[in-house]
């Protein structure tokens, strides 16, 4: 209505509450749309103020199957001498498809737009601008031609026993018929089990359409559709006769724009904060012994993984002695050599290997929520064969005397291997020396000193350091603690020459645990423990000049999805089997004749059983079928 009240025009709702009418609002006047839902009263929505001139953009895709009519319609049209040029594109994707010219002394004129230069079927914007490139109008339609793949799914029988061997043929052809390879994935589910949406997402839906949209409250540059769409797998049901009709809705209700054209325009592009990864990749610095940056330095990878042929690259270091191996390829647990040489042939180069980044971590900030339609008696069927499982889970816990045990706690004390470079207990005070420990210190005192309560270090005036254990008497005239090296006395200045990194314990004793040493333990005792002084000291971790060791976890190895086999009669399938899922096979491929085929063995209930298979060929198409057959 007006705000003279009267009625300007009715309109309805067609699918999923979308719909369009058209009206003329006249200048000086207001309008309000009065909407209800079933019995409900009337809403009023306030429709925004018209402006006094401007373009509009109606769009023609049903009419003409080689051409795309679009009109363009100008309120106030100008004088030739006033006249600025229109510019009209239309891109998919990002690829321009079209672009025309026209000018506003025309309050309207249409342009066809041939559909043979639409490079595939999806998402086509049409944008008007003006001559500075500034956005006017902006209209939506989805363009489908059908070049979607004819995947076609047929089973050996129409019905099968329990258990029984089942063989699924799949054929894939394009559009004109001719046979295609390709790669699909499988799956195969209990009908009764496993309740899905008839118009759920799936590849083709998700490729052509869903994948254009943008649930963020501002426009980015790769968005054409806004919010959630329901129902995607609707549209492009090619039984429904009113699938183009509510599309070409959906286009108009959700459609939004696809690039910023100001940003466009002057050539502002987006920021890529990362690089394409193509890989796996191996990093580092290579530093010369004194510390120094060395650049310019050949650098060898080798990368060993199981049994396979190991992966050899070539590289050099760069102005800050950094080196970079990308693109790399390897499975599990994996060995990583990298060796650096300089231009003169010397290998005396500290080659250092980047630690493995850790795996992303995904949390869930919103509990996601999507309601589906389905069939009443579907639901109780579900339920039933839910609890159904339920029960035979615990008859099987019970028949094979299965019981669920709480959580045990197993406690006791380490037991350590016998040192032969102490003859003392285990101290109530010692330093664990790790790698963040050491590498903040540039010798072993600096690690003692404030960690130990009672033990005081302070440098003396030779250039060395003194440390006074309290609580402790001297019987020698002297307040130094007893130095010991891997067991063996030492004098404290030589621990100062001790690379720290290569200390593995420093233990610190007193009173009646220094008592074992006699008077020399009067004023305590302190013992370094070396890493290579240890008899299971494995030599082969000393740090090699120019060559760095790494282990490194690549992709994980991919694992076949387990369905029992009944052709041969073992034990374990007296147990029974009303698996949900009863294949998966995501890696299903067509030969040159378009042919493929799987086989598996049914479960043990009577029920329809839902195949669908999706996926694309290699030339790009995509393709999506499904069937279903019985088991009784």
């Amino acid at each position: 209505m007006d705000n003279t009240k009267d009625t300007v025009a009715a309109f309805q709702s067609e699918h999923l509450g979308m719909g369009y009418f058209s009206f003329t609002p006249e200048e000086q006047k207001t309008y309000t749309a009065y909407v209800k839902q079933n019995e409900e009263k009337y809403l009023p929505f306030a429709i925004p103020a018209a402006y006094a001139q401007g373009f509009t953009i109606a769009v023609d895709n049903f009419s003409n199957k080689e051409k795309v009519k679009i009109f363009i319609s100008n309120s106030s049209p100008k004088t030739a001498d006033k006249s600025q040029e229109l510019i009209i594109v239309a891109h998919q994707r990002g690829q321009l498809c079209f672009m025309a010219k026209g000018n506003e002394t025309q309050k309207a004129f249409g342009i066809s737009l041939p559909k043979a230069k639409i490079p595939d079927d999806g998402i086509v914007q049409i944008t008007l601008m003006n001559a500075k490139g500034e956005p006017l109008c902006e209209r939506l339609f989805f363009h489908n031609q059908n070049r979607q793949l004819n995947l076609k799914i047929t089973p050996d029988k129409a019905t099968y026993k329990h258990r029984e061997k089942v063989t699924l043929n799949i054929e894939a052809s394009d559009a004109d018929g001719k046979p295609v390879e390709g790669n699909f994935s499988v799956a195969v589910t209990d009908a009764q089990q496993v309740l899905a949406d008839p118009y759920q997402e799936n590849l083709m839906t998700y490729l052509l359409m869903s994948s254009d949209v943008n649930n963020l409250s501002s426009s980015d540059y790769y968005s054409t559709l806004r919010g959630n769409i329901e129902q995607p797998a609707y549209y492009f049901n090619k039984e429904n006769t009113e699938a183009s009709r509510h599309l070409d809705i959906l286009m108009m209700t959700q459609g939004w724009r696809r690039f910023i054209w100001k940003d466009l325009m002057s050539d502002k592009q987006p920021k890529l904060e990362h690089f394409l990864e193509t890989g796996l990749e191996v990093t580092g610095k290579a530093l010369k012994p004194n510390g120094k940056i060395a650049d310019k330095v050949t650098l060898t990878l080798m990368v060993k993984s199981g049994s396979k042929e190991p992966i050899f690259q070539m590289g050099m270091t760069d102005s800050l002695g950094r080196y970079g191996f990308y693109g790399l390829d390897f499975t599990d647990s994996t060995q990583v050599f990298v060796q650096g040489m300089k231009k003169s042939g010397g290998k005396n180069l500290d080659v250092t290997i980047d630690r493995m980044k850790p795996s992303p971590k995904a949390r869930i900030i919103k509990t996601p929520y999507k309601a589906i339609e389905f069939n009443a008696q579907e639901l109780v069927t579900f339920l039933k064969r839910a609890n159904d499982a339920i029960e035979l889970d615990k008859k099987m816990r019970i028949t094979w005397g299965v019981k669920l045990l709480d959580g045990v706690t197993v406690k006791a004390k380490k037991i350590e291997e016998s040192d032969p470079r102490k003859i003392y207990a285990t101290p109530q005070s010692s330093i664990q020396v790790n790698q963040q420990l050491c590498a903040g210190a540039t010798n072993l005192f600096q690690m003692i000193q404030g960690r130990v309560a009672g033990v005081q270090v302070s440098p003396n005036s030779q250039g060395g350091y003194s440390v006074l254990i309290r609580g402790v008497t001297s019987m020698t005239g002297s307040n130094e603690p007893l130095y010991l090296l891997d067991g063996m006395p030492v004098d404290g200045d030589a621990l100062t020459s001790i690379t720290p990194c290569d200390v593995d314990k420093i233990d610190i004793l007193k009173g009646s645990e220094a008592a074992i040493f006699g008077s020399r333990g009067s004023t305590g005792v302190i013992s370094v423990l070396t890493k290579r002084g240890s008899g299971n000291y494995d030599y082969s971790k000393d740090p090699v000049l120019g060559v760095s060791l790494q282990k490194r976890l690549g992709y994980s190895v991919s694992r076949e999805f387990y369905a029992p086999k009944y052709d041969v009669a073992i034990p374990d399938h007296i147990r029974p089997d009303f698996r949900s899922t009863l294949h998966w096979q995501p890696n299903v491929k067509t030969d040159a004749t378009g042919k493929a085929s799987i086989t598996y063995w049914n479960t043990d209930a009577s029920t329809d059983i839902n195949v669908i298979a999706q996926g694309v060929s290699t030339q790009g198409n995509v393709g999506i079928a499904k069937a279903i057959y019985g088991v009784k």
